[in-house]
């Protein structure tokens, strides 16, 4: 799972309750997540509904930290969900779950502002770490949704210079590698046997000196110049 922050500095901040409303037209799927945030240490109180138009109606009435919603929901998709809660005062984050060969349409939805995007496939503990991560203010996407960002790794960087790689060290481009393959900032931070807060350091020179805004802007730069599938 890829965590992009606010900034390669902000720290996580776990919170302990929250409110989440849930959008599913499958009733069982629904008891399922209830279920399963219940029981999480993120002690959530679950809303639940099969059709979005409710969901917004319940909105109106109840306070949410995060709306969890298919991909396909009805009669608005998931899609229409996240650019409607956008637009909010104060916004509210939306979690977006898709069936195999929902790929395309859940990337399209990170890259439309969607807080986070996985597949009902994710681990159980990946979701709720994701979930937890997005409560804190990030944006996540899990590690099996990365592949599809690749393809546009053609596509030009913002402010990000073509032959920006030469300007790192052998030890950030070390990072930049390990941050194409979706490694977090702890298991960054064990495998080059340093602290967090030094690879948080080390990340912010390399998005300065790339042009970078995020971690997704960084598997990008990293797949462009042939990191990403290199062995560490």
């Amino acid at each position: 799972m890829v965590v992009v922050p606010a900034s390669p500095t902000l720290q996580f901040e776990e919170q302990r309750t929250c409110t989440v409303l849930a959008i599913d037209r499958q009733e069982l799927f629904l008891a399922a997540i209830s279920r399963l945030l219940e029981r999480s240490r993120l002690l959530a109180t679950l809303l639940t509904t099969t059709r979005s138009d409710i969901a917004i109606e319940r909105l109106m009435d109840h306070a949410v930290d995060v709306v969890v919603c298919e991909v396909r929901s009805q009669p608005q998709p998931g899609s229409a969900l996240v650019s409607a809660l956008a637009a909010r005062k104060p916004p509210v984050p939306v979690v977006l779950l898709g069936e195999t060969g929902d790929e395309r349409r859940l990337v399209d939805a990170f890259k439309a502002g969607a807080a986070g995007v996985f597949t009902k496939g994710a681990l159980t503990v990946e979701f709720v770490e994701g979930l937890a991560a997005v409560l804190a203010g990030h944006r996540v996407i899990a590690d099996e949704l990365i592949q599809f960002l690749i393809p546009d790794a053609n596509e030009p960087i913002a402010n990000c210079a073509t032959d920006g790689t030469a300007t790192l060290s052998p030890t950030e481009l070390g990072i930049l590698l390990l941050l194409g393959q979706a490694h977090s900032i702890a298991s960054i931070a064990t495998e080059r046997g340093v602290s967090q807060k030094t690879v948080r350091n080390q990340v912010g020179v390399i998005y300065r000196k790339l042009g970078l805004k995020n971690r997704v802007d960084a598997v990008l730069a990293a797949a462009r110049v042939g990191l990403a599938d290199r062995p560490y």
